[in-house]
């Protein structure tokens, strides 16, 4: 009998998809599964599937997902694999493309970190963690107060350990049971975000110029290394869209895109970003720009 052994593959670039990827690994391990990860983003390198597949049981994909080809040739495999996601453009694209029966939850519009939660654990109450984090990934303003604890919640816990599995990881535990003090990682992202604040409007000031977005909506890009709606906040009623952009690698750019819920319904952040490369939701995507492209948001000041 082969042993089990699972590999987790998660977003890497948020919380959202850090606390799913801690979460599926907790489960594992209680399930005396052992279990390794791999962060990843769109536009880096594929893994090697067919290396994961030979090395592996058990292949976990949370809050990420891959092109057609490749999750349909994982559900063809006799591997174990499980695919937790709530972006609606992938979500989309598995029913187009054959493949929305792999095993798994997807729903858009809640968190990653809270399907994760609610596949492993179904009867289990929701931590605190897992809501703070989850309602701050997709926007939800209903439960909890989101200048006073949603938000400094997310600044004070990447100021304390970054968005980092060699940090988050060993806490994990403690943030769930709250043997760390969930206030007072409040209070410090509290003083964060006033500092903040000042410093995102006068890199608004700075850094950023008028673009025009899929020809007709009236945007704003910052140059930044800081891929957030909120560097924005000064400006952001005088724009229908709001770009992030910074550089990658030597010919490649990373790309987020946001825009409030209520302002031009008709455009879909998520399916604007399949042009390069990405995807996401209706009001926050990313994707990446090839220099040529980087080359025409700069002197066109177009999308």
């Amino acid at each position: 009998m082969i042993d089990k052994k699972a590999l987790v593959i998660f977003h890497r670039v948020d919380f959202d998809g850090l606390l799913s990827a801690a979460i599926t690994l907790d489960a594992l391990k209680r399930n005396d599964i052992e279990a390794e990860y791999l962060g990843w983003n769109y536009g880096d390198e594929l893994p090697d599937f067919e290396r994961i597949c030979n090395d592996y049981t058990d292949l976990v994909m949370v809050d990420i997902s891959f092109p057609a080809d490749i999750m349909l040739r994982l559900g063809g495999t006799d591997r174990n694999i499980t695919w937790i996601d709530h972006h609606i453009t992938a979500i989309e694209n598995s029913y187009q493309e054959g493949y929305s029966g792999l095993p798994g939850i997807r729903r858009n519009g809640t968190a990653a970190c809270e399907l994760c939660w609610e596949y492993f654990y179904p009867t289990c109450p929701v931590p605190r963690v897992i809501e703070y984090l989850g309602y701050y990934d997709v926007w939800n303003k209903t439960r909890y107060s989101w200048d006073n604890q949603v938000l400094p919640f997310q600044y004070g816990l990447k100021t304390r350990y970054g968005v980092n599995p060699k940090t988050f990881f060993p806490v994990f535990e403690d943030l769930l049971y709250e043997v760390i003090d969930l206030d007072e990682i409040i209070h410090e992202g509290d003083i964060i975000l006033k500092y903040l604040e000042r410093t995102w409007k006068s890199a608004c000031k700075t850094y950023s110029f008028e673009i025009r977005v899929a020809g007709k909506y009236k945007g704003i890009c910052i140059l930044t290394t800081e891929f957030t709606s909120n560097i924005f906040n000064s400006v952001a009623e005088e724009y229908d869209v709001v770009v992030c952009c910074n550089r990658k690698g030597p010919d490649t750019y990373n790309l987020g895109m946001y825009k409030d819920q209520n302002k031009c319904p008709e455009f879909n952040c998520g399916e604007y970003m399949k042009n390069y490369g990405g995807g996401g939701h209706k009001g926050s995507s990313g994707g990446t720009l090839s220099f040529e492209e980087f080359k025409k948001l700069i002197t066109d000041c177009e999308i």
